[in-house]
């Protein structure tokens, strides 16, 4: 592929997914490695060292913080690190900039990247960097995972927030669509946007009040669409000449554009796809008014286990992507990472501590227990294989309500095999799949402040000037005629200044 990178203009929402955690006990040691991945180790575990460690996490209403969840236990029987937490009292951003304002930073805070660096960066958080002589496991993962390190750096080199591998795969994105609807007309999987186009016009032909596209998020749907088009729905950086590119102002883009306008015209699109939200996207899927959607690849158990309630035959399942054009290699938007994670206090009297605690996380031992839980307790291993012990849990959202597993701050390094044991075998078969085609996974380098500033303004005017002509161009109130107008538009609103912000931070990333 001609592009690497893929960054979206518009974060598409991201969708909490559940997986599982496992450890032993305290008294257990390591197995041996013999195959040198991060966090092997040949010796018994030494004694552990009893600790208290004040922590900010985030909770969530499907699954809200339990003290007696036995992850807590779990965590102190292999570190001996007890946690004492405290939750926000409303929004988490809001809380953390109080305890920074106020000088009561506890010892550890679950945060997001942005806020991990702009915090960093004034000294608030430790850099984890500077411990790494007394964390052998956590270096080993870095060897192993370069691309995740570079993601967590913060524009000044260092790292305020730890970084994590392995769960964000249940973020993975790709196409899906109603196959009992494509069976029922006898209809096959397109395998370009051609015959994308052709088959849903069929779609609607059959079924005159559909929409058979269906999409939420607006205009992200480009960003998606990108990779199969050979061009990215962004900001990215072109490894074969290294320097920063805008893929909204190329000829590839413009023909995602293109394809977009015509399923317009033909009514193949929702008429206000811009403000379609989660609800009217899930009723039109549900009720046979859409038939083809991009999301996450965790809707299929979403969609049908109600579906099927109804209907025994309704099943939303994975459709390979079309390739754009001739040539165009078939890709998926590789959305498979969680950016965040534990920030450490510059100004705990314990970080030393801390650090030792959270290399355990990257070791295999700690690994199974974020990832399975305690074998014995929580599951078992069969000729080597691992498994949840049968009828504990009956979905994924009940690791967290019954165990407190995989809940944020309670994993960095995770087994995703021990996520995809406890979905249904369509689901499972379809991460499988879009492995298959997932793109390269590229995040944009972290920007200064004084580049965030010049983002925030320049950057801002270059992105409502190409959300409001894309739209237009979709909808027919602009021609595609005045693609070459468009691009000039965006050059005096400082497309060139925004491309050298990135330009200037990728550099510095290299170096």
């Amino acid at each position: 592929m001609r592009k690497v990178g893929l960054v979206a203009l518009h974060m598409a929402v991201v969708l909490t997914v559940l997986a599982g955690c496992t450890t032993k006990t305290a008294t257990q040691s390591p197995s041996p490695n013999s195959s040198g991945s991060p966090g092997s180790t040949a010796a018994a575990s030494p004694a552990v060292t009893k600790n208290t460690f004040t922590a900010l996490l985030e909770t969530n209403a499907s699954w809200p913080y339990n003290k007696d969840w036995p992850i807590w236990k779990y965590i102190e029987e292999k570190t001996g690190a007890t946690w004492n937490v405290q939750l926000p009292s409303g929004n988490l951003q809001d809380t953390t900039t109080l305890n920074v304002a106020s000088g009561s930073v506890p010892d550890l805070t679950f945060g997001y990247t942005p806020m991990a660096n702009t915090y960093g960066i004034q000294g608030v958080f430790a850099n984890i960097l500077d411990y790494t002589d007394i964390m052998p496991n956590f270096k080993k993962w870095m060897e192993k995972y370069p691309t995740y390190v570079k993601a967590s750096l913060a524009s000044d080199g260092k790292m305020y927030v730890f970084p994590n591998e392995g769960y964000g795969k249940a973020n993975g994105m790709s196409w899906l669509y109603r196959q009992d609807i494509f069976r029922k007309n006898n209809l096959k999987t397109p395998a370009t946007f051609d015959e994308f186009y052709q088959t849903i016009k069929q779609l609607k032909q059959i079924y005159p009040d559909s929409t058979p596209f269906v999409f939420r998020n607006g205009l992200n749907i480009l960003s998606n669409m990108a990779p199969s088009f050979d061009t990215n729905g962004g900001y990215y950086l072109d490894k074969k000449t290294n320097k920063v590119k805008f893929g909204p102002i190329e000829p590839n883009y413009k023909k995602m554009v293109e394809y977009l306008h015509k399923f317009y015209v033909d009514g193949l699109i929702p008429k206000d796809f811009l403000t379609v939200d989660t609800k009217r996207w899930q009723d039109m899927i549900s009720t046979n008014k859409g038939f083809v959607t991009n999301d996450y690849i965790v809707r299929i158990d979403f969609f049908n286990t109600p579906m099927r309630k109804e209907n025994p035959d309704s099943t939303l399942a994975f459709m390979p992507p079309a390739s754009g054009f001739a040539g165009a290699k078939p890709l998926l938007l590789n959305t498979q990472s969680v950016d965040g994670g534990l920030m450490v206090s510059a100004k705990s009297k314990k970080i030393k501590e801390i650090m030792k605690m959270m290399d355990f996380f990257y070791s295999e031992e700690g690994k199974t227990m974020a990832s399975w839980g305690k074998e014995g307790e929580t599951f078992t291993v069969d000729n080597g294989k691992k498994q949840y012990k049968p009828g504990l849990f009956a979905n994924s959202t009940e690791l967290a309500n019954k165990f407190g597993l995989t809940t944020l701050g309670t994993y960095t390094w995770f087994d995703f095999d021990a996520y995809k044991s406890i979905i249904s075998p369509s689901l499972q078969s379809a991460y499988d799949e879009a492995d298959k085609y997932m793109d390269v996974y590229s995040p944009l380098p972290k920007n200064t402040q004084p580049e965030l500033d010049t983002l925030s303004i320049t950057g801002k005017a270059v992105t409502d000037a190409y959300s409001e002509s894309i739209s237009k161009f979709i909808v027919g109130q602009r021609s595609l005629d005045e693609w070459d107008q468009y691009v000039e538009e965006l050059k005096k609103q400082g497309l060139q200044k925004t491309i050298d912000v990135y330009q200037a931070a990728f550099d510095r990333v290299q170096k």
